[in-house]
């Protein structure tokens, strides 16, 4: 379910920043909330979806905004402790400003990709509800308790109405710019999507023993003793 890549992820210091890429519907937001403990995983639809709903003017959702406007609301995240990416960078350019920032700062750097074929991505799309006010219910993190409405906004929960389509160009956008971001930051650590709540639920046990995210992403897998050193690329380029 999680795996070490690199020997170097038990070397990493408690203050790394925790990244996790993967495509679309992986499990990345699950597993960015569960490690999260005193910080706030910043993604870009959690940063800039509020402000469009606020009268922001931003291109139209789903399309990729601005290097500039992304590294200007990321870079803010990252002066947070324990820093979590969720799904950024996104492009080779937001990545190659990462690099030169972790440079200027040694601020060290943990990749973690999560892992789930194109097929189970778009099951997992079409199965997926949102609040269709603030888009902010995705799966049950947000739901009240009747599962009905929203509990950030009270909006009704239901499938995304465009996300038949709206999942296949994700995909596509995402194949577009996997490779260079596999070859900038390749993982320390990989995690299966398909097993990501799993995973998630796991982490969450540990908060109590460990205060970063590193660390409880070390702990997991001294745990499970699931390093696997002779990684293949490949896999990644073969997953979302």
């Amino acid at each position: 379910m999680i795996r070490a890549i690199s020997p170097a992820v038990f070397a990493a210091p408690a203050s790394a920043v925790v990244i996790l890429l993967g495509g679309p519907c992986s499990g990345k937001s699950s597993l960015a909330t569960a490690l999260a403990r005193a910080s706030r995983p910043f993604s870009v639809r959690k940063h800039f979806e509020p402000l469009r709903m606020s009268g922001v003017a931003l291109p139209p959702l789903g399309t990729l905004l601005s290097d500039d406007l992304v590294w200007e609301a990321m870079s803010a995240g990252l002066r947070q402790p324990h820093a979590i990416l969720e799904g950024v960078p996104g492009t080779e350019g937001q990545a190659r400003r990462l690099l030169r920032w972790s440079d200027a700062t040694k601020q060290a750097l943990l990749p973690v990709w999560v892992l789930l074929s194109p097929a189970d991505a778009r099951q997992r799309a079409l199965a997926r509800r949102v609040c269709v006010t603030c888009d902010g219910g995705v799966d049950d993190a947000s739901e009240d308790d009747s599962g009905a409405a929203c509990r950030n906004c009270g909006g009704a929960i239901a499938p995304r109405a465009d996300e038949r389509e709206g999942i296949v160009e994700r995909l596509r956008s995402w194949r577009m710019r996997r490779r260079v971001l596999l070859k900038l930051l390749p993982p320390l650590a990989v995690v299966s999507g398909a097993y990501a709540r799993q995973v998630s639920e796991y982490a969450k046990t540990l908060h109590e023993a460990h205060d970063s995210p590193m660390e409880i992403i070390q702990e997991m897998l001294r745990r499970k003793s699931l390093s696997a050193p002779r990684y293949d690329p490949s896999l990644a380029r073969r997953q979302t």
